[in-house]
């Protein structure tokens, strides 16, 4: 994988740590500790099945979806 698709990017890293829930625009609010990920990583398609593959019991692979607040949001 190419340094062009990983960011260690502290905004990127930050993003792709937290939900969209409002539950856990609460918990930002109220200063809770968010951990944030080490990395950010942006495969092909045809990429992932090696990721899980080659680094699935070395790292913890934490999968992003749309970034939508489908569950727990408000209404």
């Amino acid at each position: 994988m190419t340094g062009d698709r990983i960011s260690f990017d502290v905004k990127d890293r930050f993003y792709h740590s937290i939900g969209k829930a409002a539950s856990e625009y609460i918990r930002l609010m109220n200063g809770e500790k968010i951990e944030i990920v080490d990395a950010v990583i942006y495969p092909t398609e045809e990429q992932v099945p090696n990721l899980f593959k080659n680094l699935g019991n070395e790292i913890e692979i934490v999968i992003f979806g749309g970034g939508t607040s489908v569950t727990d949001g408000l209404t």
